[in-house]
């Protein structure tokens, strides 16, 4: 399957902002034969309005793999003065897409470097695609990523069962249907939107998608079913080490088993054409001892069915800020596999990833027990995979997917302010990221890159990263620690706490009609400050702000001469709609002004210091 990598590179090279340059037509006609196979032609016409605008629309990136075939036509700069000047062939170059723990994959892109082009200028591009898609059903945003005043867009070929659905929607668009394809139309469009804290259907704009073949969910399980019939499966030397992990109850049969197949098979991903969606043999995979997560979910599952336990395989978008439209039934809407195993053969669920029935695991995690699942995971519309009786799950929510913990004890320095240790641990996500790069970076980057992780933690103070530990709980757990300092003045009575909010501005919310999308950490910050002398202990009351969003808490105790300050952030609902912005606010604003107050440590007229 595409990993999010794959995702998120699209983005960046063909979604960049432009911020003045003109769309003067875009035209797309999608011809899709009788073989199934699909012949694309796009043609752009985009005016250069600034200065800058040329950078932005150069290196220009059209996608491209084993089974989607660019031929550029024509590229060419039309400036002011009249004069016409070609792109060169050196201007065309094609870039590969490389990922975390990508071996080798046919992704990449064709690029078009345009040539000097003055305000006035005139970039003209037409190029034609030759598709052999693995799966009948395709997608077009509809925005570019500037001001458009003509669109046309036109399906033909689609066929008795050709569908589609416009997912969002925009002014001054007109859609005609047709015999087997449609029309769409449009002047004078927006660009794509610019949006923080946004999905990436909100930043896309409208998307039409479209399909010829299998509308419902259980096609599509049919349809991964049959690219994987003839898979050789069940081999004697996976079957012989499946049964050698066998244990005393199906759950620590369960728990052994993926943990061999998280520790003993590295990610690392082969994805040439329909190596993007087919996995490699079991044997294959479990002998090279790599793979990536459709092989290590298969292998998985045929070491399950060998000590006769029932696993499917389940299509996922593994991603924070995107969801599957389940009214479009497709399967290139996935870019993830994992796997699911029916509840009843786990006895006790406490605290375990079950929904609708399924447990699910995700054999390419790290190392850990049955009941870490990751943040980009959970929440998500997942198709089980079952012959005949495929159907989409929502997965679970987790409380344990993100934890941030952050202790800090501070003493007062002879020249004023103070220093101490603090200690950062991290469960779940964050630790499963630093035990990766431990693996993977020189030793000098990686303390860098926890040093800067605990300056964001603690930001104006002075950090000096020493040490970093590894937990042993089925969670992938770590611990970062550090030296740190705050300087003030001799005379300071104020102390503001370094810290940085966790949740967005409040700006965010102003003239916002589009969602929200959060992060989901459980974050605690504990503080410990010994009073100098002549401080007295701040009376501070405590603060509590709860709602369907989340909780935001701080308290404030003390005890002798040391007083304890206690922040606590947890967030429960990170798509945040827009009729729930109020909820938002009241989050943002207890912990912002927190984040803000300084704690007073004059004494009362009278008191002594404590």
């Amino acid at each position: 399957m595409r990993r999010p990598w794959f995702s998120l590179a699209v983005s960046l090279l063909a979604a960049a902002p432009a911020p003045a340059a003109t769309v003067l037509s875009r035209k797309v006609e999608i011809a899709i034969g009788v073989d199934g196979k699909v012949a694309e032609t796009h043609s752009l016409r985009v005016r250069i309005d600034t200065v800058g605008d040329r950078d932005d629309w150069s290196l220009y990136p059209i996608f491209a793999d084993e089974n989607r075939k660019v031929d550029i036509q024509l590229a060419a700069v039309e400036k002011p003065d009249g004069t016409t000047v070609k792109v060169e062939k050196k201007a065309l170059d094609t870039l590969g897409i490389t990922g975390e723990g990508v071996l080798h994959g046919s992704q990449k892109f064709k690029t078009i470097a345009f040539p000097d082009s003055p305000p006035g200028s005139v970039l003209a591009l037409v190029y034609k695609v030759e598709i052999r898609p693995y799966f009948p059903a395709d997608s077009l945003t509809i925005l570019s990523r500037a001001p458009t005043d003509e669109l046309s867009i036109r399906i033909t070929g689609g066929g008795a069962m050709f569908r589609y659905r416009l997912d969002g929607s925009t002014p001054n668009l007109v859609v005609t249907p047709s015999p087997g394809g449609l029309s769409v139309s449009g002047r004078n469009l927006a660009r794509r939107p610019t949006l923080e804290y946004a999905s990436r259907a909100e930043l896309s704009g409208p998307t039409l998608r479209y399909g010829w073949g299998p509308s419902r969910w259980e096609d599509v399980g049919d349809w991964y079913l049959g690219l994987v019939s003839d898979l050789p499966r069940g081999s004697p030397t996976v079957r012989q080490e499946a049964l050698s992990l066998k244990a005393e109850s199906d759950r620590a049969t369960i728990q052994r088993i993926a943990e061999a197949v998280r520790s003993k098979v590295r990610y690392v991903a082969v994805e040439v054409g329909i190596g993007g969606y087919r996995p490699h043999a079991p044997e294959d995979v479990r002998s090279k001892a790599w793979g990536d997560c459709k092989d290590k979910a298969t292998l998985l599952i045929d070491m399950l069915s060998a000590v006769g336990i029932d696993a499917f395989p389940v299509l996922i978008l593994s991603a924070t800020d995107g969801r599957v439209d389940t009214e479009f039934p497709s399967a290139d809407q996935f870019n993830h596999m994992i796997v699911a195993v029916p509840e009843a053969r786990l006895g006790a669920l406490d605290g375990l990833p079950v929904a609708g029935g399924y447990f699910f695991i995700d054999p390419t995690q790290e190392k850990g027990g049955l009941s870490w699942f990751g943040s980009s995971t959970q929440g998500q519309n997942a198709l089980v995979v079952v012959r005949g009786a495929s159907r989409v799950v929502r997965t679970p929510r987790m409380s344990d997917g993100d934890v941030r913990l952050t202790e800090i004890h501070m003493t007062p320095r002879v020249q004023g302010g103070f220093e101490g240790k603090a200690t950062l641990n991290f469960r779940g996500d964050l630790a499963s990221y630093f035990i990766r790069q431990a693996a993977t970076q020189r030793t000098e980057e990686f303390r860098g890159d926890a040093e800067s992780i605990v300056k964001a933690r603690l930001p104006g103070g002075e950090v000096k990263f020493t040490e970093w530990v590894r937990g042993t709980s089925e969670v992938p757990d770590v611990t970062l620690s550090a030296n740190v300092a705050l300087a003030l003045p001799p005379s300071a009575r104020n102390l503001l706490l370094p810290a940085r909010p966790l949740t967005p501005p409040l700006s965010i919310l102003e003239g916002r009609e589009a969602d929200i999308v959060l992060d989901l950490p459980v974050a605690t910050t504990r503080w410990k400050v010994d009073l100098p002398q002549g401080w007295c202990a701040p009376r501070v009351p405590p603060q509590s702000t709860e709602n369907e969003i989340g909780l935001f808490r701080q308290t404030v105790e003390v005890s002798g001469r040391t007083v304890s300050v206690e922040r606590r952030l947890e967030i429960r609902e990170p798509w945040v709609r827009k009729e729930l912005f109020p909820k938002l606010r009241e989050l943002i604003l207890a912990e912002h002004r927190a984040h803000a107050r300084s704690l007073r440590f004059e004494c009362e007229p009278g008191a002594g210091p404590s």
